[in-house]
């Protein structure tokens, strides 16, 4: 799906300790696939925390999902077609 809509953003949830690891997969996927750059990646989920976040190389973390609603919300200008958020 993100070689074909080439989205800005994505997010990943994880509610378990045990599909958490999942997300690292799907970056390295990514990178091998040269998908990685133009995506802004954000995390999330009850067992993920930032450690998590800097361990597997997404680019957010965030705890709430009203937070990231907000911040979304506040920031959607900065999400341009194929570039990072600064």
């Amino acid at each position: 799906a993100i070689e074909k809509e080439k989205p800005d953003i994505l997010m990943m949830s994880s509610l378990l300790t045990t599909t958490m690891n999942q997300m690292q997969l799907v970056i390295e996927e990514l990178k091998k696939r040269g998908l990685r750059e133009d995506l802004t990646i954000f995390i999330g989920g009850g067992p993920i925390r930032d450690i998590f976040r800097k361990k597997i190389g997404a680019d957010y973390y965030i705890e709430d999902p009203l937070e990231l609603r907000d911040y979304i919300r506040d920031n959607f200008s900065k999400f341009k077609k194929n570039k990072k958020v600064k």
